[in-house]
Order: structure tokens, then sequence, then C-alpha cells
């Protein structure tokens, strides 16, 4: 009997032993997927990109006031007036009033900068500022600003030009295939030319094979 109980205890032991193994895993597995699926989120809205091209200017560097709602662009003129096209995420940056759309307010070394709207849609409005020479300091005011991520610059002028050269090497090639293939036509007009004439100076040696 005591042999029985002793076999019992044995078993609901290693029976306890593998459940708390088991919940054990389960739990591990629900950390380590929450945990991936955290990253993933983050990686995914890691920064607050802002699309730009510049003419006659370059932009050196980028900061936010939250006091002003506003973007300072630290910029160097190099034309008389240097010309800035921004594209703003409105989820990030926005100039809104009572759910209605209003101008941004644009200053140039505190002085009133000329800018164009170009384009305004649900997700970003895109500006485009004119930049007079000697500018150091652009200031972008708007009305909300997220200022929970870093803002990075994009320069668009780098991924068109990358564009733009991929766009070259695939047009010289189709250009180069074409000259190859117009090539080999002509050469194969030449030889049938060259044995028609033949055939037009002697026409007896072919009548005869």
């Amino acid at each position: 009997m005591n042999n029985l109980h002793f076999e019992r205890f044995v078993h609901f032991s290693n029976v306890n032993s593998l459940m708390k193994i088991s919940l054990g895993l389960i739990f591990f597995t629900m950390i380590s997927t929450s945990l991936v699926y955290a990253e993933t989120i983050s990686a995914d809205v890691a920064s607050f990109d802002i699309l730009y091209t510049t003419t006659g200017m370059t932009i050196t560097g980028i900061e936010s006031d939250t006091e002003s709602m506003s973007l300072i662009f630290s910029v160097d003129v190099t034309d008389l007036n240097g010309k800035l096209n921004i594209i703003l995420d409105r989820s990030f940056f926005d100039s809104v009033y009572d759910n209605v759309d209003y101008s941004f307010f644009i200053l140039a070394d505190g002085d009133e900068s000329i800018f164009e709207e170009i384009e305004i849609n649900s997700q970003s409005r895109t500006l485009s500022i004119t930049v007079p020479s000697g500018t150091e300091e652009l200031e972008v005011i708007g009305s909300t600003l997220d200022n929970s991520l870093p803002i990075v610059l994009v320069d668009s002028n780098d991924n068109k030009a990358a564009a733009d050269k991929a766009a070259s090497r695939q047009s010289s090639s189709r250009q180069s295939s074409s000259r190859q293939s117009s090539s080999r036509q002509s050469s194969s007009r030449q030889s049938s030319s060259r044995q028609s004439s033949t055939r037009t100076m002697w026409p007896w040696y072919y009548s005869t094979r």
C-alpha cells in the first residue's frame, strides 16, 4: 500500500512539473510576441520625416519650438533668392483653427517671407517658400506641433538625382541595344542587297544552280 501511495505521489509530481514547464513556455512566448510587436510599431514611427527640395540654398539644420508652434530651419542662401519646397505631414505639424485650414506664417530672420501653398490634402501640405539672400534662419509657424519624435530632413534633390541617374543608365542601355539591333538589321539588308546585285550581274550563274 505504501508503495502504491508513493507511486501516485511521484506521478502527480511529474504531472505538476510538466504543467509548470508548459505554462512557463506559454508565458514566455506571449511576452516575446508582445516585445516583437512593440519593437515593430516603434520602428514604423521612429521619426517625423520632412521631404524638401532646394534651389539656390541649402538647409543646415532644423529644430522645433513647441511654445511658438513652429519649425525653425537653419539655411544658407547662395543665390539672390533661394527656393525651398517642403512637404509637411499634417499629423505632425499643421495650421488649423476650429477644423478649418489656415495659412502658415513664415519669417526669414524675423521678416515676413513670401510663400505659396502649392498642394494640400488630408495627409500633408506642401509649401514653396522664397528665401532672400543672406537669410540664416527661416521659421514656419503653425498651430499644432507634435514634438514626441525626432525630426528627420529628407532631401528629395538627392533622391531625384539618383532616380535621374538610374533612368539615364536605362536609357543609354536601351539606346545601345537599339543601335546594335539597327546595325544587325543594316548588315542583314546590305548582305541581301549584295546577293541581289550579284544575281542581277550574273543571272546565268544562279539559273544553272
